[in-house]
């Protein structure tokens, strides 16, 4: 039933009632256009009882749940229990703000949305990308027992308990009663009981062992000459460092890694000749230690740059020393294919994009030193590669690039003595000075020269040594 327009005064009403011409121009919005004056009013009056009863409704839920302030949950309950369909997603704990977008005939009340600046956002630097997982390897048992680092699980703890003491009072009360069954079990409850953690340090040396490693590693480290044979004379026949052995490891991996980067060229001559002395003890064994000396080792053959002059610097001394004692740890210690993958690294510098002559020179030595066959099948395939990197390094006359021109001629005069070496050990393969071309590219010539130089003594040295024996027989 329609309800007739309010006669309140306009005064009084402005505000609580709904107007005319928002009806209409809702009506308008929706597409009704044809609305009379008294319709307007009709619909004015209906809609602001409604809403008068729903606010009323609101009311009385914010005052059930003791507040002061009307939410939209209690609008919403009270459109529930109207009978209306209720709004959903309307969810505001602040009372939300509206200004006037304009007037046009009419006031427009819009909400006051703030805007985003997307610019800091959009020009922010990229977040850091997180480091690269990583793995260490750390001892897990060494003869047996377990050390004692971070990375190892804790080890179960003895626990001692102190004799039992028995509850006086407990006691007196059932021996002074016939008591039976499980209370009877009452009597070995202990009241309190304390337990003793013994304190154990797995692997420590004693004082005379940190006393010899310090020295050691001091007297090698040092300025004094003599004392660092002596040093490197005592790691070489001392029979009792076999406690002593894991820590002068990491202190070698360590060192060369510190060394490498400061390029202390004499400190890793050092740690490579401590390397060795403890090679030739004949009563340690370096089984358990290769996963930090191999690393080492492949470090001062392969690296970039070892010294602040490559220039001026002999450190292709510490590279041929290095491979040496590589080979010899490879040939001692055959042990889960240790030279097949010390071959796979040294190999590996062959494919780089860009390796310097220093690299290449070591790895090419390195090779030669632990076989002929690893040679055969690294270093020789890449004899043409070999050749024009050469060249190119050469071609480049810039100030900068004066330790890799020096350094290129060494790897010039390495790799033909290493091509001369290989072709003597397969002299039935280069027959002529094409097979030796096609085989060594542009070092082929130089090969085939000093076979050929070779050649006729072998034939004279034969006969000089059979005209005696023709002589004798003639006699």
């Amino acid at each position: 039933m329609p309800v007739a327009p309010s006669t309140a005064d306009p005064s009084t009403s402005q505000g609580q009632e709904i107007d005319n011409v928002f009806v209409r121009f809702v009506g308008e919005t929706c597409g009704v256009a044809d609305i009379t004056e008294a319709g307007c009013s009709l619909v004015a009056a209906s809609v602001s009882e409604v809403l008068h009863d729903l606010l009323t409704k609101s009311r009385k839920f914010a005052v059930h749940g003791r507040r002061s302030r009307i939410l939209t949950t209690d609008f919403e309950n009270a459109l529930v229990e109207k009978g209306f369909q209720p709004i959903f997603g309307i969810k505001a704990k602040d009372p939300i703000p509206f200004k006037i977008a304009g007037t046009l005939g009419r006031d427009i009340y819009v909400s006051d949305e703030a805007e985003l600046d997307l610019s800091p956002l959009v020009n922010a630097a990229p977040p850091r990308l997180p480091l690269d997982s990583a793995i260490k390897a750390h001892w897990l048992v060494i003869d047996g027992e377990q050390p004692s680092v971070p990375e190892n699980p804790l080890p179960e703890t003895l626990k001692e308990s102190m004799p039992e003491k028995m509850d006086t009072d407990l006691t007196s009360q059932m021996e002074n009663n016939d008591y039976s069954g499980p209370l009877l079990n009452a009597r070995n409850i202990p009241q309190t009981e304390q337990v003793q953690i013994k304190t154990t340090t797995t692997h420590a040396l004693c004082m005379e062992q940190q006393i010899f490693f310090k020295e050691i590693t001091e007297a090698i480290m040092g300025g004094d000459e003599i004392k660092r044979t002596e040093a490197l004379h005592s790691l070489q026949t001392d029979c009792g460092l076999k406690a002593l052995l894991p820590r002068f490891s990491l202190a070698i991996a360590e060192g060369v890694k510190c060394n490498i980067v400061q390029h202390q060229l004499a400190i890793l001559i050092y740690l490579m000749r401590m390397i060795q002395s403890l090679a030739l003890n004949t009563s340690v064994s370096l089984d358990r230690c290769l996963h930090e000396l191999l690393p080492a080792m492949l470090s001062c053959i392969l690296s970039r740059q070892l010294c602040a002059r490559p220039d001026a610097d002999n450190h292709w001394a510490l590279r041929e020393f290095s491979s040496r004692l590589l080979a010899m740890m490879c040939r001692n210690y055959q042990i889960h294919n240790v030279r097949a993958r010390v071959t796979q690294v040294l190999g590996g510098v062959w494919k780089d994009n860009g390796p310097s002559c220093a690299t290449l020179y070591g790895s090419m030595y390195a090779l030669q030193e632990i076989g002929w066959d690893a040679f055969r099948s690294i270093v020789v395939p890449h004899a043409a590669f070999l050749s024009q990197y050469i060249i190119k390094v050469k071609e480049d006359k810039s100030e900068k690039n004066l330790a890799e021109r020096i350094a290129a001629d060494k790897l010039l005069n390495g790799a033909t003595k290493a091509f001369i070496s290989y072709a003597k050990t397969q002299k039935h393969l280069f027959k002529d000075l094409n097979d030796c071309i096609e085989v060594f590219s542009s070092f082929g010539e130089s090969v085939y020269k000093q076979l050929m130089n070779e050649a006729p003594s072998a034939p004279s040295s034969r006969q000089s040594n059979g005209r005696p024996h023709q002589q004798a027989a003639k006699a």
